[in-house]
């Protein structure tokens, strides 16, 4: 009988100190104020221009830009226009050959400081070799609706089909007035650029004249080599970018000029821009411009970034 009424008398104190307990829990919420609460957490801001639109411009652009047609070259004109952004010089087809190109796919996209991106498109070209003149189609010969897509197929002038193979197009772009458009010449690249930076030097700016000059047998060897894509001995340590692997040949170094070397910057880094002439097959050229960057080191210049400039729209 006693151990009963010791066990109630147990369960009657454990009532009273949980009880206490739950009281005292509920006066302190009352007297102390709550911590206030941290500020939202920030959401990541989304780029001005979705990937989705850069995409809807530079694949069907680089299909495009990949096509020509000697026997038809105001096609051409008419599908670049649809894309290029207004006063840019953005074709650097000569003119020559026929080329078809098809099977576009996005391989990198590099964003810029403004509302743009270089978009590295991976491109499957068929080049064709030059056909005889009997066999080239007269202007009269032509269907009236021909040429309003490149892409389409090779011109009834075409000789035979050479090797398929891929190539890789940086296409520079900027958004203005709710469009993406093409804002600098295409390049060819081997791989895609890490980043979209613009010209090492303005329009009409003349920079460091005397080192360009007695550094013109230089970048036309790292350049040469660009193309060959043997790039063992000229690619600047701790780099991993590839060359084109001879899908296009050096023609020539039309254009080289380097930055002006300020106080403060790497001695051992120089800035420029640089365009070039590749030689395809199919007796074609294509001139592409880059932003390059070369690395001094034991008294030798390495390659050591290049990519397409991209330019501000006026």
């Amino acid at each position: 009988m006693r151990a009963r009424r010791f066990v109630a008398l147990a369960v009657v104190l454990v009532l009273v100190v949980v009880g206490a307990v739950s009281i005292a829990d509920t006066v302190l919420s009352w007297v102390t104020p709550a911590s206030p609460a941290g500020p939202p957490a920030q959401a990541e801001k989304a780029p001005a221009v979705p990937e989705s639109a850069l995409l809807a411009t530079a694949l069907p652009f680089a299909v495009d830009y990949l096509s020509w047609d000697t026997h038809d070259r105001a096609a051409r004109q008419v599908a670049l226009e649809r894309a290029v952004a207004p006063d840019v010089a953005g074709d650097g087809w000569d003119g020559t050959g026929i080329q078809t190109a098809d099977s576009p796919v996005a391989i990198g996209l590099a964003r810029s400081a403004r509302d743009g991106a270089v978009v590295t498109v991976r491109v499957r070209v068929t080049p064709y070799a030059p056909a005889t003149a009997a066999a080239a189609p007269r202007a009269e010969e032509q269907p009236e609706d021909a040429g309003t897509n490149v892409a389409s197929g090779p011109a009834s002038g075409a000789g035979p089909a050479l090797q398929p193979r891929w190539l890789n197009l940086a296409v520079p772009l900027l958004s203005r007035d709710g469009r993406v458009l093409v804002s600098a010449r295409p390049a060819l690249v081997g791989t895609p650029q890490p980043a979209a930076d613009e010209p090492a030097l303005s329009d009409g700016a003349a920079g460091d004249a005397t080192y360009a000059q007695e550094t013109r047998d230089t970048i036309t060897k790292l350049l040469d080599a660009y193309g060959s894509g043997e790039l063992e001995f000229i690619r600047a340590g701790g780099t991993t970018f590839e060359g084109l692997g001879g899908a296009a040949a050096l023609g020539t170094v039309t254009n080289w000029r380097v930055a002006d070397f300020d106080d403060g910057d790497d001695a051992s880094i120089r800035v420029g821009d640089v365009t070039v002439t590749w030689e395809l097959p199919g007796n074609s050229s294509l001139a592409c411009s880059y932003r390059v960057e070369l690395k001094n080191a034991d008294g030798r210049w390495y390659l050591l970034s290049i990519g397409a400039e991209t330019e501000e729209v006026s």
